[in-house]
C-alpha cells in the first residue's frame, strides 16, 4: 500500500519499520527503473538490518557459549 494512503499510527510503523525501504527500493526499480533515493534507503535499511542482526546473534553466542 502506498504511504500516502496511510494515516494514524499506522503510517508511523510503516515509517519506523526497515522493511517499508527495502520494498520501496524494490518497487522503484521494477515500476519506475532506476530512482537513486529510493535504492539508497533500501540500501541502507539492508545494511542496518544486517547489522543489528550480526550485533544480536554475536551476542547469544557469547551467552550461550558461557553457559557451557
Amino acid at each position: 500500500m502506498p504511504l500516502a494512503l496511510l494515516s494514524g499510527w499506522l503510517k508511523v510503523a510503516t515509517q519506523v519499520n526497515p522493511i517499508t525501504y527495502v520494498l520501496e527500493a524494490m518497487r522503484a526499480i521494477l515500476n519506475t527503473g532506476w530512482d537513486g533515493a529510493a535504492i539508497w534507503k533500501g540500501v541502507l535499511a539492508c545494511l542496518i538490518l544486517a547489522v543489528v542482526t550480526y550485533t544480536l546473534a554475536a551476542i547469544a553466542l557469547r551467552v550461550r557459549t558461557r553457559r557451557l
